[in-house]
């Protein structure tokens, strides 16, 4: 995993990897984390097309990056997105099918894209701390889900369906 150290973004630190090509450490990449940079330069993620695990926790994320490409690294199995000051969740992330655990703690969110209904690998989704008013049947219905953590949160645990197998945590 590359862990890069607050706010030093632009660059790869290349210098920690001997006899390797800079081209092929992008494409080999798997791990990425540069949680709590303010901001991420866009067009930096669209190397990265192996990649497997992005946490991107702290950086103010915009639309832009998130749809164009954050949604394109098709290969991510985990990706996490906390206090990202993401308020809207982009259709495209339907393009992740590979998603097994999605962290979108602390943000503005309020609605979740139909898209995400082809998640079907997800296993836990942590929509903790958004301004989620409704949990849509179709995250419910996903098969491989297994956990679900919904607090603080608008959504009362009356009004989401249950499924035998899913836990779901409410405050």
């Amino acid at each position: 995993m590359a862990n890069l150290p607050e706010g030093d973004y632009f660059t790869i630190p290349y210098d920690l990897f001997d006899d390797i090509d800079r081209e092929e450490l992008l494409i080999t990449l798997e791990e990425f984390d540069i949680g709590y940079s303010e901001k991420l330069p866009f067009g930096k993620l669209a190397p990265l097309q192996r990649l497997r695990c992005l946490d991107l926790t702290g950086v103010h994320l915009h639309p832009d990056t998130f749809r164009m490409e954050v949604c394109t690294l098709t290969e991510l199995q985990m990706l996490t997105l906390m206090y990202a000051n993401i308020r809207e969740i982009p259709r495209e992330i339907g393009n992740l099918v590979h998603l097994e655990h999605l962290c979108l703690r602390g943000n503005y969110i309020e609605t979740l894209p139909d898209e995400m209904a082809n998640l079907r690998e997800l296993k836990q989704i942590n929509l903790i701390d958004n301004r989620i008013s409704e949990l849509p049947d179709f995250l419910v219905d996903l098969p491989n889900v297994k956990s679900i953590s919904i607090w603080g949160n608008m959504v009362k645990p009356s009004q989401v369906r249950r499924r035998e197998g899913v836990d779901f945590y409410f405050r």
